[in-house]
């Protein structure tokens, strides 16, 4: 078929106003190019009382509604059989149906017909919705996997999905795995994440005037809105919406590139990684030029740095420990981390690192060697420390965002690959296709990382019941097996700095300011937490002993009071 006679199939534009689209190309791209699909004028139905009682009144969303009436969209291209499966997923996950009952209903219909049912919507929403309010990160992965929109709105008052999820109290991981699916940051007031910009307070006429720097995407955000954000967007969330605003967002092309070529989890690396973009973006070039060309042998990193800084992250990502190493997967996209190189991993390394690996296969009766063109491997160095670390005092420390271009990065690899030749040795070293390095975390990323372990200890004190259990006597466990609930008091990201300032070494890594929260925060918790409880313990003992005495006392201060009538049955009762 030519070229010019494929026509695009309209797709329905809830921004239409007036024969057009309500916002200007430019930002009318990014909210359409999750479809790569023209748009269409939505036809508007009012939905009958009993569909609006359905709503669930408990929700920021439902109550801020535009006029309290429901509007549901319909298409003449939205079949029945389509909306059918829109429904019967949105029953299936408010049932709590599981992943794979998920994917089964899916993959039990055509792709055109799942991608219109994900997009329809019921009573005001689509279906990646109701696994927002799951919490559930895998299912709205495998929903826009089959064409969900991760910039849906809802339909009544244009609110995102990226800020339904935050309004709903949304773990932080699904805010993340939203944002590195395409969500749109910017549907957010920069004011709330953008460390440069002025700080939205709860006081004052941040909040009177509401929403006064809007931009097309945050017209929905009303000063109840703001207030709402400011009680839920923690600092946490403001630095992973403000990484995912950075310039190299990556395209739709590329993604699609990435899915192809099965490292689709290599994009959406950087938005659950603290810092180290540079790495990644060093990695993902290697690999898209690996995948993407024939090659005769294995791709070969060094990530180099000192520990603790996203070298296991990343290489996780998408990787296997070299005792887990297969040669039967080979043919696969395999990445392969060696962590140790010892001599058990030197092994393994050497046999990757073959222009083919020993071994054949049988297809339909012919022999096909297997090959490391698709395997990756990656040899984490800490024997560069030195290196990286004067580099980066002498280049980056001061200003890493304007000097990082004009840095004497060739020096540096040449440098790197010299300590390795004295490590490794010359024939391994010419193997390695690039090197990585891992630089110390920035201010705001050691701030970014302390809130990250006082998250995780936040966790970990919520559930401190659980975790004791049954090891303690039935006289005890009702007071040593209270939930213990941590808030900090004060400006977050004050808190955060100055417990980076003084944990943080860059010769440690994440692993110094873990220890840090440790010695401040998690010792002293547990020890107050301990005294209390010997103290309730003891109370309640105490209680016991007074309490027959204090309600005997009360009982027949009562009986005293009451009338003639009713004290004889009073006392009886006693």
């Amino acid at each position: 078929m030519p070229l010019t006679s494929i026509r695009k199939k309209a797709i329905t534009c809830y921004y239409w106003n007036e024969r057009t689209c309500k916002y200007s190309d430019n930002v009318c791209t990014y909210a359409h190019r999750h479809t790569g699909q023209i748009a269409k004028k939505p036809q508007f139905a009012r939905s009958t009382a009993s569909k609006s009682s359905q709503r669930d009144t408990q929700d920021l969303i439902s109550i801020m509604g535009d006029d309290g009436i429901d509007n549901t969209v319909t298409t003449r291209a939205e079949s029945s059989e389509c909306r059918t499966l829109a429904e019967a997923v949105i029953k299936a996950l408010q049932t709590k149906s599981d992943y794979h009952g998920i994917k089964t209903m899916l993959s039990s219909n055509t792709s055109e017909c799942v991608q219109e049912a994900l997009n329809q919507g019921i009573d005001g929403y689509s279906v990646i919705f109701e696994a927002v309010k799951r919490n559930d990160a895998d299912i709205i992965q495998l929903l826009v996997d089959n064409g969900a929109n991760p910039n849906a709105t809802e339909y009544n008052s244009g609110i995102p999905l990226i800020a339904f999820a935050i309004l709903q109290n949304a773990e932080t991981v699904v805010v993340q795995t939203l944002l590195s699916l395409g969500a749109n940051p910017h549907s957010i007031p920069q004011d709330f994440w953008d460390s440069t910009a002025t700080k939205l307070s709860m006081k004052g006429e941040d909040l009177r005037a509401g929403n006064r720097n809007a931009s097309p995407q945050t017209l929905w955000c009303s000063s109840f809105h703001l207030v709402s954000l400011l009680q839920r967007l923690d600092f946490g969330l403001s630095y992973h919406l403000q990484v995912a605003s950075g310039p190299d967002v990556p395209a739709k092309e590329e993604r699609q590139i990435f899915a192809a070529l099965g490292m689709k989890s290599l994009l959406q690396a950087p938005y659950f990684l603290i810092g180290q973009s540079f790495a990644v973006k060093r990695v993902t070039e290697y690999v898209k030029s690996h995948l993407v060309l024939p090659s005769r042998g294995a791709l070969m990193l060094a990530f180099v740095g000192t520990p603790c800084h996203g070298q296991a992250e990343l290489a996780a990502n998408r990787g296997v420990s070299s005792d887990d190493l297969s040669m039967n997967h080979l043919n696969e996209v395999k990445v392969v981390y060696f962590d140790d190189l010892d001599k058990t991993g030197g092994s393994n390394l050497t046999t990757l690192l073959d222009g083919r690996a020993q071994g054949t296969k049988q297809d339909t009766g012919n022999p096909s060697v297997l090959t490391n063109a698709k395997t990756i491997c990656i040899l984490s160095v800490t024997d560069c420390e030195k290196t990286i670390l004067d580099f980066y005092k002498n280049y980056l420390r001061s200003n890493f965002k304007n000097n990082w271009r004009s840095a004497r990065w060739g020096l540096l690899d040449k440098a790197l690959r010299k300590d390795l030749i004295r490590t490794y040795g010359a024939s391994l070293t010419s193997d390695i296709d690039a090197i990585i390095q891992f630089l110390p975390y920035s201010k705001l990323e050691t701030a970014a990382l302390a809130h990250r372990h006082v998250n995780d200890l936040r966790s970990r004190l919520a559930s401190i019941h659980k975790t004791l259990g049954g090891a303690l006597t039935s006289k005890t466990s009702s007071i040593f097996t209270r939930a213990v609930r941590l808030k900090l008091e004060g400006d977050e990201e004050a808190i955060y700095t100055h417990l980076a300032e003084k944990s943080y070494d860059m010769n440690l890594g994440a692993r110094s300011t873990q220890q840090g929260i440790v010695n401040k925060i998690q010792l002293p918790i547990i020890e107050l937490w301990t005294k209390k409880c010997a103290h309730d313990r003891e109370g309640a003992e105490e209680g016991k002993r007074k309490g027959c005495q204090m309600r005997w006392v009360w009982w027949m201060g009562l009986v005293t009071f009451l009338s003639p009538l009713l004290r004889p049955l009073l006392l009886a009762r006693l």
